[in-house]
């Protein structure tokens, strides 16, 4: 994915400079997200879909990565997938992950990009069958550590 194609909102202070700041104070970087276990996987189009899992614990999760460019390679990542028709809630989106360079992050030529696969877990479903066949919203939000700025992207799915 070229970043031109995917270029969501970020918190901007008063003050701070960014080109394309609108009136609430939103900026633009580019920031992508997608699924995958060994390489990106785009989640683009109304056939996106990303593969429930279950995990060893009896958990279930999705797999996945972001990129990024314009933060510093220091950053708190949060998720939040939320069921499109019901509004439910799949996972716990207070849990915090940190990701630094060769700590989680990697340099890429297209940005610094997930070293691996994240887990997303679903912690508030116990079947599978709360969350296959459904369309979901992942949000996900950045956080640089060095500057507080937030920049956050989504994309809608449907979980297989």
């Amino acid at each position: 994915m070229h970043f031109a194609q995917c270029m969501p909102a970020i918190s901007a202070r008063p003050g701070d400079a960014g080109d394309g700041v609108d009136d609430a104070g939103f900026a633009q970087i580019p920031f992508a997200i997608a699924t995958g276990d060994i390489t990106w996987q785009e989640l683009t189009g109304p056939d996106a879909r990303a593969r429930l899992i279950m995990g060893p614990q009896g958990g279930f999760h999705i797999l996945g990565r972001l990129r990024f460019e314009g933060f510093a390679p220091d950053v708190a990542v949060r998720f939040r997938v939320t069921d499109l028709a019901t509004g439910t809630l799949f996972n716990d989106p207070t849990d915090v992950l940190r990701r630094r360079d060769r700590q989680g992050l990697v340099r890429t030529p297209e940005g610094w990009e997930s070293v691996s696969a994240e887990l997303v877990i679903f912690t508030q479903i116990r079947t599978a069958d709360q969350a296959r066949g459904h369309r979901v919203r992942w949000d996900v939000e950045l956080e640089e550590a060095s500057s507080g700025r937030r920049a956050r992207t989504s994309r809608e799915f449907l979980v297989e």
